[in-house]
């Protein structure tokens, strides 16, 4: 068994739940306003529930730096520990590996704010999708009004 296995599940339910914000935010517009949601306008909404969610967590990211600063360092650690663990990585690989995450250093503000920004155009793209998706199915037609 992996060692990646709890935190590949974890960052995949992450991952889920971000991805459906589009879904639910829509979902819930239709049912407060009772209005007929477009499927373009879902996509809008999607699109600014996925940046909204990315910035909210990327602050959260930059902020929890003040809370913990060795947090960057800890998770590289367990990594290379994890990497180690499994056996299959000579040191010049491991040593390689170790220089390439050192180059993007997570605790630094320039990574944190394109990880953000990176963030912002996937999630805001899977939201827009998620979006469409809602505004098809829980938007009433003009035939039920």
């Amino acid at each position: 068994m992996s060692v990646f296995i709890v935190p590949s599940i974890i960052f995949l339910s992450v991952c889920i739940i971000g991805g459906l914000g589009g879904l639910f935010v829509v979902r819930s517009y239709v049912k407060d306003t009772d209005a007929i949601v477009k499927v373009g306008n879902g996509a809008v909404i999607g699109l600014i529930t996925g940046v909204i969610i990315a910035v909210t967590s990327g602050v959260i990211g930059i902020l929890w730096q003040f809370i913990d600063p060795t947090l960057a360092e800890r998770v590289m650690e367990a990594t290379m520990n994890a990497v180690d663990s499994m056996g299959e990585m000579d040191s010049a690989q491991r040593d390689a590996m170790m220089d390439q995450m050192m180059a993007n250093d997570p605790s630094k503000l320039s990574t944190q704010l394109m990880s953000m920004g990176i963030n912002a155009a996937v999630l805001g793209i899977v939201n827009m999708i998620t979006g469409m998706i809602g505004a098809s199915i829980f938007s009433k037609k003009e035939e039920e009004l």
